[in-house]
């Protein structure tokens, strides 16, 4: 019994070094595709405006000695070119800052799913009522990062092999709620750990509300996410 109890933990051990390289894996490329974007955006909005304006200074400083009044006009030429640059990298950082971090967020999500079930044999029963472009990029990673989190508690130290994940978008408030039928802890006894601990600091920085929910139960735990419709983006924190 003792035998089999102690395979079990390595086979969940194991199970979640995968799901983590995995993960990572994810947000690797998401980060790199990210990058990409950001360079492609750069090179065109600075690119051009940078190119242009060096070639017409070169022009200024051949005519400073020959036709100063020309030179002038050349120079507002280029302030103006320069000005138009600048407002176009505005646009650019603003256009990055508002993007999501994910093509489409359900999808990602039930990837995530789809995986840990793969990768552990757990159970996991599902309601995602998500209406399409509800999320802003900030509650999108906080609602994911939360999902990672609850699933690898739950089977790394709760030992649960069944979870339940309703994640609904209803007027102004999204409810994100994780159970699990691990081994829970007493609610007496509750100590947050640093994954648990960072991720209500991330719900609180975007305005949402955490809890841990144990219902005077000595098994199972549910996780508990409530986020308004308005928060803040990370460019703006």
């Amino acid at each position: 019994m003792v035998s089999k109890s102690v395979k079990q933990k390595q086979m969940l051990e194991e199970a979640y070094e995968k799901i983590k390289a995995s993960s990572l894996k994810l947000e690797e490329n998401v980060i790199i595709s990210e990058r990409r974007r950001f360079a492609r955006e750069m090179h065109d909005t600075i690119g051009h405006s940078f190119s242009t304006s060096l070639i017409g200074l070169q022009a200024v400083i051949a005519l400073l000695e020959t036709n100063k009044a020309e030179a002038k006009e050349m120079l507002q030429k280029i302030r103006g070119n320069l000005d138009k640059g600048l407002q176009e990298v505005r646009q650019s950082v603003h256009y990055l800052q508002e993007s999501h971090f994910f093509i489409d967020f359900e999808t990602a999500v039930r990837a995530l799913l789809n995986e840990t079930v793969e990768q552990t044999s757990v159970i996991i029963d599902q309601d995602l009522q998500i209406e399409e472009e509800w999320m802003k990029p900030a509650q999108e990673i906080v609602i994911y990062r939360a999902l990672q989190e609850g699933l690898n508690n739950g089977i790394r130290h709760g030992g649960a092999d069944r979870f339940f994940l309703s994640i609904k978008t209803e007027e102004n408030l999204l409810h994100f709620r994780l159970e699990d039928n691990g081994s829970g802890i007493e609610k007496t006894k509750v100590e947050k750990g640093f994954g648990l601990t960072a991720m209500e600091e991330r719900v609180k920085e975007i305005g949402g509300s955490f809890q841990m929910d144990y219902d005077n139960r000595r098994t199972g735990l549910a996780l508990i996410i409530v986020l308004p419709r308005e928060q803040v983006n990370f460019g703006e924190m």
